[in-house]
């Protein structure tokens, strides 16, 4: 176990019963409570916070515990020995060492130089640049020494802003008031100068006591005063024209200002820093770590999850720029949705469009259009006398012409429209459902069969069952036109031509539900022996649909470490919804070979 820190109080202190805080540092180090330059109350603090607080978000902003706070300083003053590991929390200990400054009988920034800081400060940035550092050398030495010790940690705790949030400006504003004391004066006069001299100190990481670059704080953004200190006496701040404080989600602002290097540049850093643990893992354990053991460190996990907001932030960026390269194009409006539903994206002079056609004259150059076709082709006008491959032909010219229509009338919404319509569409959903039913039917006989025994017909639920006392063969194979056509007027008795309704052949150019329902549904007509085939091949599809989508989940988990929610599974849209239909299927097969004799096939 870390030894951690823990204050012994001298005997001379424990016997005088001197306190430490409220007392200056000159007295302090006449105490004997002073090492290396920095009081040994305050080195125990900041090296607790380097080991247990820089990643704690809020850091000096979230306030401890009142009552653990005042126990901590008591005991201190009383000079018993304190365990901070024991007796404390990171944020208690924060606001210990915020109290200790605050306390200071002189502050940390002596009264000596005030004046001539505040004169810099009212002066040119430029001259506050060049100044700052001299002024700072005529310091007592251990007021230098603390400010110093005080500066580069508070450099480490602005290096985790990702994680606590604590940019410099969240640090010079909670740290301003607590080392520069003034009086209503001077507090009227410059408000801000010890927050701007908090971030001039923070601006190098490597040494921020001789920093010659300036950071901005003065520009019109004031700081909010430390929530511990008592209120000011009435306009003892100047508050005209104030801005909102920089708050605990202000490093999010400053995020989304990083160019696409920086980003990149982070990430590199996040991924070898957890390569450098499964490095580390691997060496201890003997294998590769799994997610769950990366996740079990708060520390990786943290890593992880800051890497994926950067990758997500560096795909969106990439996004928004090429999109901004890109040219914009003008967007139509659909065709096949209604006029109401027209896009306001683009609006063109309504003298540049041509007037459209009324429905009924282009009603009649499409039937005349269809004629022709019909002539060329030798189909017959009547349905019942079409062979199959004439129903798929007529099909193809009634998609054509009805997608014609809506692409200058839209799909028809009024009465008038449907009305002049419904006979075109009722067409087109009739063909439609002849070849749907039609391609339902198994084929059980060949005419090579025919030799060798009856021809068995299947018998389906609400239609008409045809059977032959004998077959004829004929060599020319005139009987397998007979016998489509047979079936098709047997299917065409059953249709029910009275329902209204208008199918697009839009909507067939892409997987519709109602195929696949109707699908479904002709399964009840099937023998066991197909049922049985149907759930085999089935399983079969399901299996191979749940290993890409397997593969893809597994993949998505590698890269973003998390699982795939609904909105990331837009690249296997289709899979998805065809492994929700495969299972459907697998569910009424199995029904539907439950009811029957399943002991035979099962």
């Amino acid at each position: 176990m870390v030894q951690l820190p823990m204050i012994k109080a001298s005997p001379a202190t424990a016997t005088a019963g001197k306190k430490i805080f409220g007392v200056s540092l000159l007295e302090l180090r006449g105490l004997g409570l002073v090492k290396d330059g920095v009081p040994v109350v305050v080195r125990s603090m900041v090296e607790y916070l380097e080991k247990h607080g820089l990643r704690l978000e809020g850091l000096f902003r979230v306030n401890g515990s009142v009552r653990t706070v005042d126990n901590l300083r008591q005991r201190f003053d009383g000079g018993e020995e304190v365990d901070l590991h024991q007796d404390a929390d990171a944020c208690a200990v924060a606001s210990l060492l915020k109290k200790f400054l605050r306390d200071l009988p002189e502050g940390l920034i002596h009264p000596s130089i005030h004046s001539p800081l505040i004169q810099l400060y009212q002066g040119d940035e430029g001259d506050f640049c060049k100044d700052v550092r001299e002024l700072l050398l005529q310091l007592p030495d251990i007021h230098y020494s603390l400010l110093h010790y005080l500066c580069h940690f508070l450099s480490q705790v602005e290096q985790e802003h990702a994680h606590n949030r604590m940019t410099a400006t969240n640090l010079a504003t909670v740290f301003g008031p607590n080392v520069f004391h003034m009086d209503r004066e001077e507090a009227r006069l410059s408000p801000h100068a010890g927050g701007k001299l908090i971030r001039q100190l923070l601006e190098e990481d490597s040494n921020p006591m001789v920093s010659p670059r300036f950071y901005a704080y003065g520009d019109g953004q004031q700081y909010l005063d430390d929530t511990e200190v008592p209120p000011s006496p009435p306009n003892a701040h100047s508050f005209v024209s104030r801005r909102r404080s920089s708050s605990l989600g202000s490093c999010d602002d400053d995020r989304e200002e990083l160019t696409s290097a920086q980003l990149s540049k982070r990430i590199h850093v996040l991924k070898k820093k957890i390569r450098r643990f499964e490095e580390k893992f691997e060496e201890e354990r003997k294998y590769r770590p799994s997610h769950s053991d990366k996740a079990a460190n708060p520390e990786v996990l943290r890593w992880m999850n800051e890497l994926a907001k950067m990758r997500k932030d560096l795909k969106d960026h990439k996004l928004l720029k090429s999109e901004e390269d890109l040219t914009p194009i003008p967007r139509q409006r659909s065709n096949t949705l209604p006029k109401s539903f027209g896009s306001q994206l683009e609006k063109k002079p309504t003298e540049t469009k041509a007037p459209k056609p009324p429905v009924e004259s282009t009603l009649e150059a499409v039937m005349n259009k269809l004629q022709e076709k019909r002539k060329e082709a030798g189909r017959p006008e009547d349905v019942k006398d079409m062979t199959r491959e004439q129903i798929g032909a007529e099909k193809v010219a009634l998609q054509k012409a009805l997608l014609y229509y809506e692409s200058i009338h839209g799909r028809p919404i009024t009465k008038n429209e449907r009305q002049v319509m419904k006979p075109l569409y009722d067409r087109y959903r009739l063909i439609k459902q002849i070849l749907c039913r039609a391609s339902a039917i198994p084929v059980i006989g060949s005419p090579s069969s025919k030799r060798r025994g009856p021809l068995l017909q299947p018998i389906i639920e609400g239609v008409p069952a045809l059977f032959f006392s004998d077959t004829k063969e004929e060599e020319d194979g005139s009987d397998d036109d007979n016998d489509t056509r047979t079936h098709m007027l047997g299917l065409l008795d059953q249709l029910d031509e009275d329902t209204d309704g208008f199918i697009s052949p839009v909507d067939e150019l892409s997987p519709s539900k109602n195929t696949t329902d109707m699908r479904l549904s002709n399964l009840h007509a099937a023998t066991m022996q197909e049922l049985v085939e149907q759930l085999q091949e089935a399983r079969e599809e399901k299996k191979r649909i749940r290993k890409n989508l397997r593969d893809f989940e597994d993949q998505f988990f590698k890269q973003n470490g998390r699982n795939v929610q609904k909105e990331d599974r837009s690249p296997l849209a289709g899979e998805y919804n065809e492994y929700k239909h495969i299972k459907a299927k697998l569910r009424l097969l199995e029904v539907l070979i439950s009811k029957r004799d399943s002991s035979k096939f099962i």
